[in-house]
């Protein structure tokens, strides 16, 4: 992916804002520590978010997407099974 190194500055300042990572001089950025009780909870937002998403997704458009996200509900679960965390995330 081509990216400008003013865009990948810009996104990691906002990164820091947010709390989600720390940026050393000289040292680089690294990723905050995350607590159990915070991973869940943005698990649990996700989940709400994405099934409110695909129930209007599905009202708007009906049965074909229904089959589509079927076929990667499918691929996902081979990926999963292969152990392919990359190919996982394409279908996600």
């Amino acid at each position: 992916v081509e990216v400008s190194q003013g865009t990948v500055r810009e996104a990691l300042l906002l990164l820091q804002e947010e709390g989600l990572v720390h940026r050393q001089p000289h040292r680089g950025t690294t990723v905050s520590d995350c607590r159990a009780e915070d991973a869940e909870e943005l698990i649990r937002l996700r989940h709400d978010i994405e099934c409110r998403g695909v129930k209007r997704a599905i009202a708007r458009e009906g049965g074909a997407l229904v089959d589509r996200m079927a076929a990667h509900l499918k691929e996902m679960q081979a990926a999963a099974d292969a152990g392919d965390e990359y190919l996982l995330s394409v279908h996600d």
